[in-house]
């Protein structure tokens, strides 16, 4: 399980690597061009300001001022300044960087000792293009905002990629372990269902082996006919209550029915007595004591098979001479559905067990007795089903008592 939580949590961190270099990078497009536009800005406002300080007597530009280091409002210590003619030669410069060429668009220049944005003007007097003003700055305060801002992302990034690994890590535990109990809940089932049907289907293989050796003699052939017939139908009951929960959980998780009202008391009475019978042949009383009449919302068939089921176990575990009681009380909020026996009793440590697939307390009775294993489970269903709550009193030795309690049918108000 831990190489699978690393393996998702390293799957996870890598896919938001790679959301977050192309957010990253385009942030630091973004940044870069942002910085540029305001580089550009500063370009302009440069050469707004020293075109002022031009003169043109018709045949060349003067400076204004003597010294425009030193005398001119608008100056800007790192920006250097190039005056060129009309054809682009240069007619004379300021500055610190001295360049010789010009530039019609804004262009960047790899100097000494620095890297300058360089950005030029044209400059015309009535009407007539003269010549052209260039002025550059150097890109360093430029560069060391990109810099910084790409080293702050990257410590960023380490930071909190190695906080999302670790989160990534716990949270990808907690959202696997439901998957990891899926898989350990089916592979125990695949392993009770095989196990479950291994022992009818080596019966028909051993008795239809034993036919083999026996075709002449038609009184055992008969016989072992019967062993095969008794061997095909508990294979049938396991497959049929499996296919039956699977149907009850499916109903659970989305209704293909509508629910109907139910009179628990007239379906209580129809359980029973068609297990009267039943109890005599064992020579076990079966009393029934029916308490108002509750009505409940759901399904008619599940609640037979639920009454039944607790019935059958009942039967099941309960010796000759014993007594089984059904109880039904009614209440305000609801219906409750007891099924006692003095029966033989489940082990405290088996309690919390008796509900799942397969389970079964005495392995050796119920599977003489021709049980599933899925009885239980089944009324589990049943009562998930429905909104109900089933809990479960025994004591080994002295019986069982099974209590289902049921919401009643409450209609709606207009």
């Amino acid at each position: 399980m831990k190489f699978f939580n690393w393996n998702l949590t390293a799957q996870f961190v890598i896919l938001a690597l790679c959301v977050y270099l192309c957010l990253t990078s385009l942030s630091l497009f973004l940044f870069s061009r942002g910085l540029n536009e305001a580089l550009d800005d500063q370009l302009d406002s440069l050469l707004a300001e020293q075109s002022q300080l031009l003169d043109f007597d018709g045949k060349k530009f003067h400076w204004l001022a003597a010294n425009t280091k030193l005398s001119s409002q608008f100056f800007r210590p790192l920006a250097s300044y190039q005056l060129f003619d009309s054809t682009g030669k240069i007619l004379g410069a300021h500055g610190d960087y001295h360049c010789a060429s010009l530039f019609a668009n804004a262009q960047e220049i790899r100097g000494e000792p620095y890297t300058y944005r360089s950005k030029s003007v044209p400059l015309i007097i009535n009407g007539l293009m003269v010549g052209y003003l260039q002025v550059q700055l150097p890109t360093t305060r430029r560069d060391a905002l990109l810099k910084e801002f790409a080293i702050t992302i990257f410590g960023i990034t380490l930071f909190g990629f190695a906080l999302l690994a670790i989160v990534g890590y716990y949270y990808s535990k907690e959202a696997a372990q439901p998957i990891f109990d899926s898989y350990e809940l089916l592979r125990q089932f695949s392993t009770d269902v095989a196990h479950e049907l291994n022992t009818p289907i080596s019966t028909v293989r051993a008795t239809a082996e034993n036919m083999s050796e026996e075709l002449n003699d038609p009184d055992a052939l008969k016989g072992r006919l019967e062993v095969i017939n008794r061997a095909v139908e508990r294979m049938n009951i396991i497959v049929k209550d499996l296919m039956l929960l699977t149907r009850l959980g499916m109903e659970s998780e989305k209704p293909t029915k509508q629910h109907e009202k139910i009179e628990v008391a007239n379906l209580v009475e129809h359980v029973v007595a068609e297990f009267t019978d039943r109890f005599k042949q064992k020579s076990i009383s079966l009393s029934c004591n029916i308490e108002g009449d509750p009505v409940v919302r759901g399904f008619r068939d599940p609640l037979h098979r639920m009454i039944a089921n607790l019935l059958e176990n009942a039967l099941r575990y309960t010796d000759t001479g014993g007594k089984v009681a059904v109880f039904l009380t009614t209440n305000n909020q609801s219906a409750t559905i007891v099924v006692s026996d003095t029966g033989i009793g489940i082990p405290e440590e088996s309690i919390p067990k008796i509900f799942d697939r397969f389970y079964r307390v005495d392995k050796a009775r119920s599977r003489d007795m021709g049980g599933s294993g899925l009885g239980l489970s089944i009324v589990k269903a049943i009562t998930t089903m429905h909104g109900a709550q089933i809990t479960v009193d025994s004591t080994v030795g002295k019986g069982t008592a099974f209590e289902v309690t049921i919401p009643l049918y409450k209609p709606v108000k207009n």
